[in-house]
């Protein structure tokens, strides 16, 4: 009788080399979908890490694995627009010559029963006022829910998001939050966040990782 094969981490990394004038050497693993929160100080590569699992950044050596899917080791590195990947970046992220609703639709075009998964995600995240305005004219907390909305309308295999809930008020951060893990629950999208917020993490985060804990010694 044979034996099942254990399944791979949902999300395996290790990178090492200079990045932003800083000398990176990471690894960890992420056992199973959730929502992993990630502390440390400011400065010490979280954005970068973030960048690289995304494709944005090319460390010189190392590998970041999805499941069974590798994106980046000696022999692969997928290019940004390859990675099922929804990442919501400190700025938002969005596209300035497009308004708050196509930006909301450009991470939809694969996506089945848009119209009704579009209308959920604007009524959770209160986006209903916004859809006609560029996103020029939106204050910095109006720019992270768009920026959350089109990440989660991809329906991405992995989220990744950078303190996206810090330009908002504590009620709404409370009502966005719940949705926020409801809506990863159902899906089963493991996430990476970060966020200096202790009490942010408590809440949003089903893990913790701490950067000391994944940051080796270089050789």
């Amino acid at each position: 009788m044979m034996c099942a094969q254990p399944l791979p981490p949902a999300l395996s990394i290790h990178f090492q080399g200079p990045i932003d004038q800083l000398d990176m050497n990471i690894s960890f693993d992420i056992a199973a979908p959730g929502v992993t929160g990630l502390k440390g100080p400011s400065g010490c590569g979280k954005t970068s890490l973030l960048r690289g699992i995304a494709g944005l950044h090319h460390f010189p050596q190392g590998y970041c694995r999805l499941g069974h899917e590798v994106w980046q080791d000696i022999t692969v590195f997928l290019p940004p627009w390859k990675r099922p990947i929804g990442y919501v970046p400190q700025d938002g992220g969005l596209f300035a010559h497009l308004s708050v609703k196509k930006n909301l639709l450009f991470g939809m075009r694969f996506i089945v029963h848009k119209e009704r998964f579009l209308h959920e995600i604007v009524d959770a995240l209160r986006l209903q006022p916004l859809l006609e305005r560029k996103t020029h004219a939106l204050s910095g907390g109006e720019r992270q829910r768009v920026a959350i909305g089109r990440a989660l309308l991809t329906q991405p295999k992995l989220l990744l998001m950078d303190e996206p809930l810090s330009a908002l008020d504590l009620d709404i951060k409370t009502d966005i939050i719940s949705y926020i893990k409801e809506f990863l629950e159902k899906y089963k999208i493991p996430t990476l966040y970060v966020s200096h917020d202790a009490e942010e993490l408590r809440m949003v985060a089903t893990q913790l990782l701490d950067w000391r804990s994944i940051q080796k010694n270089s050789t």
